[in-house]
């Protein structure tokens, strides 16, 4: 006969599977992919989170523009008689209950939702115009973040060929060929390493500090390595006239300025239609002693004499219209002139990383590499091949620098026109 009961290790075991089975499958650390740091900071940003209440907002306004004054009730009470011997009422003789409401006429309830409605994309653009400030210093900080991982590293291959430098020298000196001091020599250089590596880390801390920041996470919250940079983008390739073009359909500073014309459109017609006058229309129902005997009918309308008024929010209306107009015109002027100097710096920034990275760093590993072999066979002093190493790892981390330029000078061409090129 067989037992039903599970045993103790069947049941841990089958407890185990569940739970693995359950539970959820864990995705990839946040920092290293780009574009899953830009969705993160999207969500919990609060200068996003505060730009999408103030559109919010802004769009509660159309309706609140759009609406009609609250209705006026009203109670008239006549033919009252005072007591004989006293100054309270003896009798109301009539009630009068009244409700009137005013109708703007001459299309203003329609301007005034016109009016917000430049407000609602206005406020719209300025989340836009956050989010792009924000994924350009996202961008920043993630090449700063690489790259200062790249510059350990490149530092630390400096340390190893420093170490065989000084292997050698030990060995040399072992067989009588060198002098002891140049093993020396060879450890004070890489001794000499350990400041630019602390340098690195605190490029590396600093970057991961900025991107936490920006994900409204702990600035001392662990990432994950980046795994690739943006690929920058050949800066000759790209036609000055396009993205000029480019960044006045996209650019939010521009849809900004564009929503403020519209407004000021709408509030200069708004002044215009104010000689207008507001129509009342009112019903009454009359009471005489508790009995409804009558209704009453009103109509009324106010009577623009405030001529000086009237004019002169004409012409502060226009005046505004005038400034908006002029206010976008200079921006336009402003951004293309942000647009070609931050094109032509992006020329400047690739013609010089991809002279260092095709010409002078090939040609420098190669005289390390010489002035390694030549010391070796007691052809060169350790001073040339330590000289030698020394400026390829200068040249190394200039190029690191020129990296990080063209990623910033990218994401700064890219905040420009509105959006990724």
């Amino acid at each position: 006969m067989f037992d039903v009961v599970p045993s103790r290790q069947a049941f841990l075991l089958g407890a185990i599977i569940l739970v693995l089975l359950c539970r959820p499958a864990f995705s990839e650390p946040l920092g290293a992919d780009l574009q899953r740091l830009v969705e993160a900071m999207e969500r919990f940003h609060p200068a996003l989170n505060a730009a999408s209440a103030s559109r919010d907002a802004a769009a509660a306004e159309i309706e609140i523009a759009g609406a009609l004054d609250d209705p006026q009730f009203g109670a008239s009470f006549e033919d009252i008689d005072r007591e004989d011997d006293g100054p309270l009422p003896q009798r109301v003789g009539s009630i009068f209950y009244s409700i009137e409401q005013t109708f703007p006429l001459g299309g203003k309830r329609a301007l005034r939702r016109k009016i917000a409605q430049a407000g609602v994309a206005e406020a719209a653009t300025e989340r836009d115009q956050t989010l792009l400030d924000l994924t350009a210093q996202m961008k920043t900080a993630f090449a700063q973040h690489a790259l200062a991982i790249l510059t350990a590293r490149t530092i630390q291959q400096e340390g190893d060929t420093l170490r065989d430098l000084a292997e050698i020298a030990r060995d040399r000196y072992a067989q009588g060929l060198g002098r002891q001091q140049d093993a020396f020599e060879a450890e004070a250089e890489l001794a000499a390493l350990e400041g630019a590596l602390a340098d690195a880390e605190r490029d590396r801390a600093i970057a991961v500090g900025r991107i936490n920041a920006l994900i409204g996470r702990s600035v001392e919250s662990p990432l994950a390595q980046p795994a690739a940079l943006p690929p920058i983008l050949d800066a000759a390739a790209l036609d000055t006239a396009e993205l000029i073009a480019l960044a006045e359909r996209r650019s939010p500073a521009l849809a900004a300025r564009t929503a403020a014309i519209d407004g000021a459109n709408a509030s200069r017609d708004l002044a215009e239609r104010n000689w207008y006058p507001d129509l009342t229309l009112g019903v009454s129902v009359v009471d005489e002693d508790r009995d409804i005997t009558g209704y009453e009918a009103k109509v009324g309308f106010n009577i623009p004499l405030q001529w000086g008024l009237r004019r002169s929010q004409q012409a502060q209306a226009k005046a505004r219209l005038a400034e908006a107009k002029a206010r976008a015109s200079a921006a336009r002027v402003e951004l293309s002139a942000a647009i070609v100097e931050a094109l032509e710096n992006l020329r400047a920034a690739n013609a010089r990383e991809a002279a260092m990275r095709t010409k002078q760093l090939p040609r420098l590993a190669e005289a390390v590499q010489a002035a390694q072999r030549a010391y070796a066979a007691d052809q060169a002093d350790l001073a040339d091949a330590i000289g030698a190493a020394r400026r390829f790892k200068q040249a190394e981390i200039e190029h690191i620098g020129m990296l990080f330029e063209q990623q910033t000078l990218l994401a700064e061409l890219e905040r420009l026109v509105g959006g990724s090129l």
